[in-house]
């Protein structure tokens, strides 16, 4: 399993903002691996606001795929592509959801190289009539991410997602 990495303030709970999205796919892989839980949801929309008297304090729930003044986190992006990438033996195992789709659809995985900074395509996948899809490769990366375009022409883009395992 991945050693997960936590906030670079000590004195907060949690992840950071940048990893949120990768916490929650795995989290949402994990459940969809179990025959036992039949839906995976999203709480909340926006986080709630933080009270100023209590100073260092958290009150309240910061999973939102907003901020509390409505600032998009990076989890906005990646909850209608979730992926998670897991190493294994010979490779990687990817998988994900494009929730947005309402019946099979394609998507580009892109990958960026060590050393490099950009993307590049990996691979176009397919997706079940469900919206899930998997493949394995054996090309290295540090970061893959999802695009998806739906058919009204709009561009869902997932943020960088690291490999763990």
């Amino acid at each position: 399993m991945k050693s997960f990495r936590t906030v670079s303030k000590p004195s907060q709970l949690g992840v950071s903002l940048a990893l949120q999205p990768e916490y929650d796919a795995i989290a949402e892989r994990i459940a969809w691996e179990d025959p036992a839980v039949a839906a995976f949801s999203q709480y909340e929309l926006r986080d709630d606001p933080i009270p100023r008297s209590k100073p260092g304090g958290w009150t309240g729930f910061q999973t939102g795929l907003e901020t509390a003044s409505g600032r998009r986190k990076p989890l906005f992006y990646g909850f209608p592509v979730p992926l998670t990438v897991t190493r294994r033996a010979r490779g990687y195992s990817l998988w994900g959801l494009v929730r947005p789709a309402e019946e099979s659809t394609k998507l580009t995985v892109l990958v960026r190289a060590r050393g490099s900074k950009r993307y590049r395509v990996l691979r176009t996948a397919q997706t079940n009539g469900l919206g899930y899809w998997s493949f394995g490769s054996s090309v290295p990366g540090v970061s893959w991410r999802v695009r998806w375009v739906s058919p009204a022409g709009l561009t869902y883009e997932g943020p960088p997602i690291g490999a763990y395992g």
